[in-house]
């Protein structure tokens, strides 16, 4: 998955600068486990949404007979 990072508000560490903040993503993707085959499989799918489940009239009615 490809993301993005957008860093807003001040510096709460004052002796550090910004590209220690960098080196850490830097270091947490290089570093992340291999995908699994759902994932693999899911690529691509991430900001789709799943349209609700809703119970139609027909299978209403036949629940209730």
């Amino acid at each position: 998955m490809e993301a993005q990072f957008i860093f807003t508000g001040t510096s709460r560490h004052t002796e550090k600068d910004f590209r220690s903040y960098l080196q850490y993503l830097e270091y947490l993707n290089q570093n992340r486990p291999a995908p699994n085959s759902y994932e693999l499989f899911a690529k691509g799918y991430e900001d789709y949404l799943q349209s609700p489940l809703q119970v139609t009239k027909c299978s209403f009615l036949l629940i209730n007979v």
